[in-house]
């Protein structure tokens, strides 16, 4: 079957913390500062996907705060999987955009399909 066959890996298998140079620290600081945002931008999104459907089919409160807490921490772990494929292998999986790009993203699809007068 396909998903049995053996994957080359990739030449650099870990992007290690820089040493030594200021450069290089502040992008590892920086590259560090967007994966942690990406992590808690996809845990409130999970949250957020969460609530409607706790608050319509869940009665008890106790069940709706846990239920809201699994859909935050599978938006965490999504967003921590992206920072560790990337810390991994940093030329297969980019760095997650910076929220503005992701405001840009958003704003050029909105402004695509809104017709234009």
């Amino acid at each position: 079957p396909f998903w049995l066959k053996s994957v080359d890996p990739p030449e650099s298998p870990r992007e290690h913390p820089p040493s030594g140079a200021m450069g290089d620290a502040k992008s590892y600081q920086n590259k560090t500062g967007i994966m942690l945002l990406n992590s808690g931008v996809k845990a409130s999104v999970g949250l957020a996907v969460s609530v409607v459907p706790c608050i319509v089919l869940l009665r008890g409160r106790g069940m709706r705060l846990f239920s809201m807490g699994i859909g935050a921490g599978f938006g965490a772990g999504y967003g921590v999987h992206q920072a560790d494929a990337h810390l991994r292998f940093p030329s297969q999986f980019p760095l997650p955009e910076t929220p503005e790009e992701h405001l840009e993203q958003w704003r050029d699809c909105v402004m695509s399909r809104i017709p234009k007068m």
